[in-house]
C-alpha cells in the first residue's frame, strides 16, 4: 500500500457497521420492506406502469423496478432526476429498460410519497 489512507473513510466504514449493529439488521431490513411496499401500492394503479419486482417482500427487500412504455428508461430516469429530485437507478441490463428505486435507513416516507406524485406527474404528461 502506498499514498495516504484515508482516515476518515475507516472512521465512518466503523461508525456504519456500529450504527447498523444498534439499530438491528432486520429491522432495517423490514422498514426498507415496508417503504418499497407504500411505493408499490401508490404506483400499481398507475396506467401503463409494469411493476417488474416480485410482490413478495421476501424477494423484494428494499428495491422496486418498473418500466412504462410510455417513456424510454433513460429518459424516464432523467425526468425523475431533473424534475423531481429523485435520484435512481436505470436498469439497462439484460434487456429490462427499467428504473430501480433502493430505500434504506437515509430515506423517508415523504421520499416514497414524493416518487409516487412524481410517477404520477409524469404519466400524465406522457
Amino acid at each position: 500500500e502506498y499514498g495516504t489512507r484515508n482516515a476518515a473513510a475507516v472512521v465512518a466504514l466503523a461508525a456504519a457497521a456500529e450504527t447498523q449493529e444498534r439499530i438491528g439488521r432486520e429491522r432495517i431490513a423490514a422498514r426498507g420492506r415496508a417503504m418499497v411496499a407504500r411505493v408499490r401500492t401508490g404506483i400499481a394503479a398507475l396506467p401503463d406502469l409494469e411493476i417488474l419486482t416480485p410482490a413478495n417482500p421476501e424477494l423484494s427487500a428494499s428495491m422496486i423496478a418498473f418500466r412504462t412504455p410510455r417513456l424510454a428508461y433513460d429518459k424516464l430516469f432523467g425526468r425523475l432526476l431533473s424534475d423531481h429530485q429523485l435520484r435512481c437507478r436505470p436498469v439497462s441490463e439484460q434487456k429490462l429498460d427499467a428504473v430501480r428505486v433502493s430505500t434504506h435507513l437515509c430515506n423517508g416516507l415523504d421520499e416514497c410519497d414524493r416518487l409516487v406524485a412524481a410517477m404520477t406527474a409524469i404519466l400524465k404528461k406522457t
